[in-house]
Order: C-alpha cells, then sequence, then structure tokens
C-alpha cells in the first residue's frame, strides 16, 4: 500500500507506537499534504515537525492550553490534561500544517528561550 492510499483510507488513531520516522517518510508526508484543501487555492500552509521530545513538550503544553478557554476543559481534571500531554509527547513525530501569518506563533513556540 503506498502512502496516497493510506491517507485516503486512513482511520483515528488512539495508540502509537515509538517506532522514529525516517526523514524520507516525513518529506512525503509534507508533499502530499500540500494537496489539503486550502483557501481559494493559495497554499498558504506552513509545516512544523516535531520529533525532539523537548519540541513535542512544548508543542504539547501549547495545545493543551489552547483548549483552557473552553468550559469543558476548566472542568476537566489535571491528571486528563497531563494524559493529553503525555499522549502527544509519545508520538514518534508530530506534523502539522499552520495557515501564513502565524509564524509569529510558532516562532514564539520553538524559540523562546
Amino acid at each position: 500500500m503506498n502512502i496516497q492510499e493510506l491517507i485516503k483510507d486512513r482511520r483515528t488513531i488512539r495508540k502509537f507506537n515509538t517506532q522514529p520516522l525516517s526523514q524520507e517518510t516525513i518529506l512525503e508526508l509534507m508533499n502530499i499534504a500540500v494537496w489539503a484543501p486550502n483557501h481559494k487555492l493559495r497554499e498558504p500552509w506552513r509545516f512544523i515537525c516535531a520529533t525532539e521530545m523537548e519540541s513535542k513538550a512544548r508543542l504539547a503544553d501549547h495545545m493543551v492550553g489552547s483548549l483552557s478557554e473552553l468550559k469543558r476543559y476548566k472542568l476537566m481534571p489535571s491528571k486528563i490534561k497531563q494524559m493529553y500531554k503525555d499522549k502527544i509527547q509519545l508520538i514518534p513525530a508530530v506534523l502539522f500544517k499552520y495557515r501564513k501569518g502565524y509564524d509569529f506563533l510558532i516562532h514564539s513556540l520553538y524559540f523562546s528561550e
């Protein structure tokens, strides 16, 4: 099965193994991701791939922290919040795309001291 078939037939996965992904696989995923629908087909995507534990920890803090305004998040026990952070950090490579114009956010997330 090739990568395109995998993406088209994808299902939600809740468990990940810890086997690292090769740089070749990550680049292939990014090349396919540019075909995702976007506003007016201008392809304004930027990509971040976090493979190092420190980067994934920062990303997890930001992702879980961004939920803090949701009412159900405020009611969520801290043990559950930590579980979400831990799951993000266990994924071998976290690849996400973001829209052009949010570079300031990514810069502050990855390059802050």
